[in-house]
């Protein structure tokens, strides 16, 4: 039996009398019976509402849900639950320009497949498949399907939102959880074209790195393949992401140089963490094997200074690459190490205005960077940035020097050491 009371206040009442068969009812809970009452009644709406004001406040809160919450599609909330809702909501609020692009990696809450999400934000208009399937596949993702949705804030502003079920590529892939903010960030600095999009971005998911690491690899790719190593960078990505650790390292042992930080105590705290991390996610899956009296010794090298930690980096680098089965890829990584420690001086670290740099230039001694065509310069520097590349060589302290635009692309090194060959004579 029911009877509904509607008077004059806000709320209606609902009296359900509900008579169970004989010997079905002989206890329950009447707190538990109220609360599961609750949760099927209860507007998932003010779920989402309630989750907002518990993370920013009751003001800001009732404003995130009053202007996005209430522009969620129907049932979305429902599919996606109010914590996935919540964090698209800040999402959302978190866009700047009609031009603007936020993107979210993610595993849905309480999901014991342990499936892998990607979200894209976007004003506008949604990002044609054809742009962003590349990207993501470069960055180790294959996409398996899509849901797009569509939030209307006023007549004329819309926010599309599109969901990606994603599957990752590389076989070692570091813990989403902990590299959401690199991929996050790398795939925002790939779609200004801040970054280049290639299989270099796969060691972001594969070993934990951010874009500014990958970009430092790149672009040693980038000189090296003027310096005419036999590979190809196509071939140099697979080598590097065949060997997470490896690549780990030498990330590790550039920033051991010249990282102005390095010797204080919380860098090092967190370099223990990171190379901790990387050997039990990476080692077993590294085609090289680990020496673990070489790896405690570089774990202990992080309490020590800059020299100490070099020389523990370098040994464990070498042991490694000891154990490369295949010549070529042996080549590579050596390429990438001897070129590391011929570097004298980088601009890596610095920042303008207030942010890291795009572009990347290193010094490098040239008589230790193996199999350079002769002659060799005294000092050389490289630049590269997504949008140029450019090399400086002298052939002495003092030296002249000049600005040239090439249309060589593939060996402009070359063209530059002949016109420096001709200033000598």
């Amino acid at each position: 039996d029911s009877n509904v009371h509607i008077g004059d206040e806000a709320l209606a009442r609902l009296h359900l009398i509900i008579r169970p068969r004989s010997g079905q009812l002989t206890s329950f809970d009447p707190a538990a019976l109220e609360a599961s009452i609750v949760q099927i009644v209860r507007n998932r709406y003010d779920e989402l509402r309630d989750l907002l004001i518990k993370r920013h406040g009751e003001e800001q809160g009732f404003k995130l849900a009053s202007k996005f919450g209430r522009a969620l599609p129907n049932g979305y909330i429902d599919h996606a639950g109010a914590e996935v809702a919540a964090a698209d909501v800040e999402m959302a609020a978190s866009l700047q320009g009609a031009d603007g692009i936020r993107v979210n990696l993610y595993r849905q809450p309480h999901d014991a497949g342990g499936k892998l999400y990607f979200k894209l934000f976007r004003y506008a208009a949604p990002i044609a498949l054809s742009e962003v399937l590349p990207i993501m596949e470069n960055m180790g993702l294959r996409v398996l399907s899509e849901l797009p949705y569509e939030l209307t804030l006023t007549a004329t502003s819309r926010i599309f939102i599109q969901d990606f079920e994603v599957q990752a590529l590389t076989v070692a892939v570091a813990d989403p959880e902990q590299v959401r903010e690199a991929f996050q960030s790398a795939f925002e600095h790939i779609w200004r074209q801040q970054a280049e999009s290639d299989s270099f971005n796969r060691l972001i998911l594969g070993v934990g790195l951010d874009w500014r690491q990958v970009s430092m690899l790149r672009s040693y790719c980038k000189y090296l393949l003027q310096t005419g190593v036999p590979f190809s960078q196509v071939y140099m990505e697979e080598a590097l992401n065949r060997y997470p650790l490896v690549a780990r390292l030498l990330v590790e042992l550039f920033e051991v140089r010249f990282d102005p930080d390095r010797e204080t105590a919380a860098v090092a705290k967190a370099a223990i963490a990171r190379i901790e991390n990387a050997f039990s996610i990476l080692a077993a899956a590294d085609h090289a094997a680990i020496d673990p009296a070489q790896a405690k010794r570089l774990l202990e090298s992080f309490h020590g200074g800059r020299d100490d930690q070099w020389q523990a980096c370098e040994k464990l680098l070498k042991g490694l690459l000891d154990r490369v089965s295949s010549l070529d890829d042996d080549r590579i990584l050596r390429s990438f190490l001897a070129v590391i420690r011929a570097t004298l001086r980088s601009n890596y670290f610095q920042a303008g205005a207030g942010q890291e740099k795009d572009c990347i230039s290193f010094k490098l001694d040239s008589a230790r960077v193996p199999d350079l065509p002769k002659p060799r310069p005294y000092r050389e520097i490289f630049v590269y940035s997504p949008r140029v590349e450019g090399v400086h060589l002298r052939f002495g302290p003092v030296a002249r020097g000049g600005l040239r635009w090439s249309d060589r692309r593939e060996d402009f090194r070359t063209e530059v050491l002949g016109l420096c060959k001709a200033q000598m004579v």
